[in-house]
């Protein structure tokens, strides 16, 4: 979790790209700037024009040495405890496509035990954007989009049971795989049309093989049904409308989509999560807009406080992100200052660790 501190600036020495710490008002009464409010070289000038000498401003506390290392640490341990969980759905997968059936007493312990626990790790949505990729991806992302789900429908204040069923949902919402021809899931290239098909068709492999369960929730069999249903009806394989989709699928949908495109796949490389917070943005007209809003909004948290590579070469950290549609980050470099990524024509290539 960030650590920030209140300290009062001249007006003077104020910087575009600060964050206002407390509100400001006029002698009136009247409120000038709200708390939370990123100044810029105008409203830096609108204070002056208003006698204001003195302004509170809100700072990232740098990590001390120490705070450094306990971080690097709890980094550590999160990937060796990723690293077995993933094993262990490999298994899981292996097992059912051996016996055509789902080991779910395995795979709930699996959820309450394992994968449970990771929704209360501070840095969570970064530690898993650095975790490096492997030929595990099938197992890897089952295993994101469980996190991300769950802690999507967190963000959501969905009852307990319901963040249970999803992160169950997000296990098991690409299990239909394993009834997929290994020739065509590993195939590097372009698939044909044939092959495509035969891909699609594992939601409903997903769904059949969750039906011979007993005591699993509907809700599961439909989030894993569901999760490539859009709400413009362009989804498969029922080509469901919003009001058609079940609220579990809609979140599974958001996590998958998000885990995909910020993940190295065979036939393509992956993006950064500002990028992928762009192309979300984008498919809000196929996505649900209420649950992918909240998504994008506690997820531009997650991300203030990173250190990135910007497109000119530079390193610096992101210290603000604008919650409305396609606003870039503002961002501070080494040397102490502030940039509007959106004025400067700049880009966010990659985070650094």
């Amino acid at each position: 979790m960030l650590q920030y501190r209140e300290k009062q600036y001249r007006i003077e020495d104020v910087l575009p790209g600060m964050t206002l710490g407390e509100d400001i008002g006029h002698n009136s009464g009247k409120s000038i700037l709200n708390q939370g409010a990123v100044l810029t070289e105008k409203l830096i000038q609108r204070l002056e024009n208003w006698h204001i000498a003195h302004v509170v401003i809100r700072e990232v506390v740098e990590p001390t040495k120490e705070n450094r290392s306990q971080a690097l640490e709890k980094q550590k341990d999160f990937k060796h405890n990723y690293g077995e969980t993933v094993q262990i759905i490999k298994q899981i997968f292996d097992s059912t496509k051996a016996c055509k059936d789902i080991p779910i007493k395995d795979l709930r312990e699996l959820a309450q035990t394992k994968v449970k626990p990771f929704l209360n790790e501070s840095g969570l949505l970064n530690n898993l954007y650095l975790i490096e990729r492997n030929d595990n991806y099938l197992y890897q992302h089952s295993l994101d989009v469980a996190i991300i789900g769950g802690t999507l429908a967190n963000w959501l204040a969905l009852p307990y049971q319901e963040v249970e069923d999803i992160i169950l949902a997000g296990l098991l919402h690409d299990i239909g795989k394993v009834l997929v021809p290994d020739e065509i899931l590993d195939k590097r290239g372009r698939l044909t049309p044939e092959e495509m098909e035969a891909v699609m068709l594992h939601s409903l492999y997903g769904s059949k093989l969750i039906k011979k369960l007993k005591y699993v929730s509907a809700k599961v069999n439909i989030a894993v049904l569901q999760h490539h249903e859009r709400a413009d009806g362009s989804g498969y394989p029922l080509k469901a409308t919003c009001a058609n989709i079940y609220l579990p699928a809609k979140v599974i949908a958001i996590a998958d989509v998000y885990d995909a495109i910020t993940s190295n796949r065979i036939y393509q490389e992956r993006v950064s999560p500002f990028e992928a917070v762009a192309t979300l943005e984008d498919m809000m007209g196929k996505l649900d807009i209420s649950v992918c809003m909240t998504f994008l909004n506690n997820i531009k948290e997650c991300f203030i406080g990173n250190n990135v590579l910007l497109s000119d070469g530079r390193n610096a950290k992101v210290i603000y992100w604008a919650k409305f549609k396609h606003a870039l980050p503002i961002v501070q470099t080494q040397e102490g200052e502030c940039i509007s990524l959106e004025q400067e024509k700049l880009s966010i290539v990659d985070v650094i660790h």
